[in-house]
């Protein structure tokens, strides 16, 4: 079925379509299965969506648009197997315009023994000798911290913070990144992966928190997220609507609607989690969310000026550096790297700085307001001195969107390749609506060194600590 959306929009996609451009956009009822392999299987059958107003649509990249919606699909349970949970009648979706310790907390000692064992045992798919394919050297490490070192909180790595180029100066990147710039940023902790579903499921039976995706909203009386549909044909790369659709009953549970699981997924990161899921989960763990300076000083491991955490060599599908689209997208996923959609947490060989996925696998959020011109407005009032720890601008804008408000995400996605987005390069920055969600959305968290001294005053439990995945294994080299 096709509809019409009008005048609609792509901030987070690399090209934009005109305000005054009309978008048709197929609107598809699935069938999804999953193999343990982690594929989304078939997508054939088709059905006719209800009006609703104004969904914000992330992809790699997301959009909002002013008339369609779509019931729940069926799903198989990709791990039981299970019959399809068929929703029997359509149903309307109003959608949205807006989108340390020596040893963790004795509840969280099973999922950080466990994400020890695997950073120590997961195969990688990288060169062995720790130089990516342009002999670029990535064996860069923090300077170490005597004293930080015997306090880091479980599961996360000591960054030590200092002066880098934030940005670049790269003509092919999007204005919105550039021009580099020196910043200087203080000392910090930063989660060694993003938080996965075992621990937000920790996050939820301690605090019976319900999020944005699983309950009404404004303009939307139905729970409801986006779901990535690939298409059965080739289809322009400009146009998200065609691979994106809302599903009722999608959330970080059920990540592809009714009947899916997240059973056998534990270790994969959480999806369909809005800026306000992420806020409070962070609040609870006693951490908070990264500025968008923290995190790509994080993502660059070291590696100063490079296009990639790894380096300048190109993005590969015979060796993948990280959870990328190989293929043609959106209809055919070759899965080079072993995934069609997220990945486990430390599937693939950390950065200089030993943090995993800080490209692919899912989008992170930050705290950081959006603005298209954040940067220039910072370097003019930094009068030619470094941007000493900036928590980016008091509103948002961006001149595709600018009635939004929108918060940072960064690091690009299963979903993102050298043709459709290529998010996961470090500069790559965009802005989204805080109360949206999607399949390709996640975080992690930070902790700065007075944040951590005052959570130690007190008893774990009186905070709630969630520690993430305990990251004690050696010293690595990136890829």
């Amino acid at each position: 079925m096709l509809k019409s959306l009008g005048n609609s929009s792509f901030p987070g996609d690399t090209k934009s379509v005109g305000a005054s451009q009309n978008i048709a956009v197929r609107l598809k009822r699935s069938t999804m299965t999953e193999r343990t392999t982690n594929r989304v299987g078939d997508y054939s059958q088709k059905r006719p969506l209800a009006p609703f107003a104004g969904l914000a649509l992330l992809a790699a990249c997301m959009f909002s648009f002013s008339a369609c919606t779509r019931p729940a699909p069926e799903v198989v349970d990709p791990v039981a197997g299970s019959n399809p949970s068929a929703i029997s009648s359509p149903v309307s979706l109003p959608g949205e315009t807006k989108s340390c310790c020596s040893a963790p907390p004795s509840r969280f000692s099973a999922i950080t023994a466990a994400a020890d064992k695997a950073d120590n045992s997961t195969p990688s798919n990288d060169s062995p000798d720790g130089k990516s394919g342009d002999g670029t050297d990535n064996s860069a490490t923090p300077e170490a911290d005597a004293d930080s070192a015997q306090i880091d909180p479980p599961g996360m790595i000591w960054i030590a913070g200092g002066e880098f180029n934030r940005g670049t100066d790269d003509p092919d990147s999007e204005a919105s990144e550039r021009p580099a710039h020196l910043v200087s940023v203080s000392p910090f902790w930063m989660d060694a992966t993003e938080v996965t579903n075992a621990q937000f499921k920790q996050f939820v039976d301690a605090t019976n928190y319900v999020t944005t995706a699983e309950k009404p909203g404004p303009g939307r009386p139905r729970p409801a997220s986006l779901v990535f549909v690939p298409t059965n044909n080739p289809v322009s790369p400009e146009n998200p609507a065609e691979w994106w659709e809302l599903v009722e009953g999608a959330n970080w549970q059920h990540p592809y609607g009714p009947g899916s699981t997240i059973t056998v997924k534990e270790n994969h990161p959480v999806v369909h989690v809005s800026w306000d899921d992420t806020v409070a989960f962070c609040k609870w763990a006693g951490k908070r969310l990264p500025t968008e300076a923290e995190w790509e000083l994080a993502a660059r491991g070291g590696l100063e000026g490079r296009r990639y955490p790894w380096g300048n060599a190109p993005i590969s599908d015979d060796r993948p550096q990280c959870n990328f689209w190989q293929g043609r997208f959106p209809n055919t996923n070759t899965r080079q790297d072993g995934y069609e959609a997220t990945a486990p947490v430390r599937s693939f060989k950390p950065n200089g700085f030993r943090l995993h996925d800080m490209a692919g696998n899912v989008w992170e959020w930050c705290s950081d307001h959006y603005r298209d011109d954040t940067y220039a407005q910072q370097i003019a009032a930094a009068s030619g001195k470094p941007i000493v720890d900036p928590t980016g601008p008091s509103d948002s804008y961006d001149a595709a969107e600018p009635t939004k408000i929108l918060r940072v995400y960064r690091g690009g996605s299963f979903l993102s390749n050298d043709v459709h987005c290529t998010g996961y390069r470090p500069s790559a920055r965009r802005g989204l609506e805080p109360n949206s969600t999607s399949c390709q959305i996640g975080f992690r968290c930070v902790k700065s060194a007075n944040q951590h001294a005052a959570s130690e005053a007190v008893a774990p439990d009186a905070l709630g600590r969630a520690s993430v995945d305990g990251a004690t294994a050696v010293e690595s080299s990136a890829n």
